[in-house]
């Protein structure tokens, strides 16, 4: 409760633990917070969230969470990168493996590491989840189901959404200055999402992979790329994306594959290109940009 510095690595196990409304977590010196095992609570009100912070620009630590149960009221969650281990990789400022967790609003700012919310083989049930200011991908979901009402994107490096070996049901995503994909759904995901609203961004939305993603209303504006379908990994087969509705600019085929099945206005569009002339204009190449391992 109240204000905590975590100046060195601590590591809780198989505890119940309680972060009080208004609590104010300050992570220094590279520090990690890997909590185990264990209940969690988060108490923070809309009033009164709870804020979990790197101390300064150059005084930063990491949270990893697994095999948890965790229920989130109101987080905040900003200046925290990657966990350093010598054996084991992890790519997000706060990071959930093998967890359920249930949550209200998490607001993420400032983020400096690759992902800024990393959710691996876990379920997520989630009101709202907002980014700003993300140096590289936002929310990065791997092996895991999830349902959430909207997420909100502004000033993102890399990607807002990317979703692999993934299920979920998303409301609302909405994406301003967006430097790559607002959503990448790749690696048999499978996803279904009533409305995406993008503006002034890179590339809307790309399907790769063998995934089945359906959208009822996509709209966007100022973009590069309003869509691509296509294979990029070629042990998987082509992807599936129906849009029901879409209002934006006239988009080119040359971003879909003509082994993908693309539906828009319930209208099949044939694409132009085959998969690897697509994907060698993505990643930083002509469009987009490289994702930084930071």
């Amino acid at each position: 409760k109240s204000f905590t510095n975590i100046k060195k690595d601590l590591s809780i196990k198989n505890k119940n633990v309680l972060f009080n409304k208004s609590s104010n977590i300050c992570l220094s010196n590279n520090s990690n917070l890997h909590i185990y095992n264990s209940k969690i609570k988060i108490l923070g009100t809309k009033q009164n969230p709870v804020s979990i912070r790197g101390c300064s620009k150059k005084s930063k630590g990491s949270i990893i969470i697994e095999k948890s149960i965790v229920d989130i009221g109101y987080l905040k969650i900003s200046n925290l990168k990657a966990p350093k281990f010598e054996l084991r990789k992890l790519f997000g400022g706060i990071n959930i493996i093998d967890s359920k967790v249930n949550a209200e609003q998490i607001t993420f700012s400032n983020s400096e590491s690759e992902d800024a919310f990393n959710l691996i083989d876990s379920s997520l049930t989630m009101n709202n989840l907002k980014f700003a200011n993300i140096l590289s991908d936002a929310l990065d979901m791997d092996f895991s189901n999830f349902k959430i009402n909207s997420i909100e994107c502004d000033s993102v490096g890399n990607d807002c959404v990317d979703v692999s070996f993934s299920k979920g049901n998303i409301n609302y995503i909405i994406g301003n200055k967006i430097y790559d994909k607002t959503l990448s759904a790749g690696e048999e995901s499978s996803l279904n999402i009533k409305k995406i609203i993008v503006d002034d961004s890179e590339i809307g939305i790309v399907v790769k992979d063998n995934s089945n993603i359906k959208i009822d209303f996509y709209k966007y504006s100022n973009l590069k790329v309003p869509l691509a379908s296509y294979v990029k990994k070629n042990e998987f087969g082509p992807p599936i994306l129906n849009i029901k509705n879409i209002e934006g600019e006239n988009f080119s085929k040359e971003f879909i594959s003509n082994d993908s099945t693309v539906s828009i206005n319930d209208t099949i569009i044939i694409g132009s290109n085959n998969s690897k002339i697509i994907s060698n204009k993505f990643y930083g190449k002509i469009y987009g940009v490289k994702t930084n391992r930071l």
